[in-house]
């Protein structure tokens, strides 16, 4: 692979009309998991605004938030707050963001990212909106697109 694994030093590559192959191993699982849902929408605190938009604007009779963890399998408080956050957002509550990177801030996930001295990781990992985008997992082409 050409780049590692961190959205902060993605986030300044120039990959614009460019192919890029992602590989997760929690993301991947979680969208084969969840494969027989009409619409797979992927979501974080960098494009919650984008995706509540969405699912508000689609309107849905159900929506489910799956919260992936790390590797797939141990829950990760990150993406439980994160779930949380679009889950009160949807439901017209305002939730303390401040307080969750609080919580966040003392989970084992940024032990872990602090452990490979990637804090910018963490950093860009808990901004709020700052993309309005709203990756969706294609089924026909099996792609994820925007």
């Amino acid at each position: 692979f050409d780049y590692g694994n961190s959205p902060a030093d993605a986030s300044k590559l120039e990959l614009e009309g460019k192919r890029i192959i992602l590989t997760t191993m929690a993301g991947s699982q979680g969208i084969i998991n969840v494969a027989k849902s009409d619409e797979i929408v992927i979501g974080s605190f960098a494009n919650a605004g984008a995706v509540i938009s969405f699912i508000k604007e689609r309107n849905p009779q159900k929506v489910n938030l799956v919260a992936i963890g790390f590797e797939s399998w141990e829950k990760a408080n990150e993406d439980e707050l994160c779930a949380e956050y679009i889950k009160e957002k949807l439901l017209g509550e305002n939730p303390n963001f401040e307080n969750m990177k609080e919580k966040i801030l003392g989970g084992k996930g940024v032990a872990r990212l602090r452990g490979l001295k990637q804090e910018d990781d963490l950093d860009f990992s808990l901004k709020l909106d700052i993309y309005n985008l709203v990756p969706r997992f294609d089924k026909k082409t099996g792609r994820i697109i925007i």
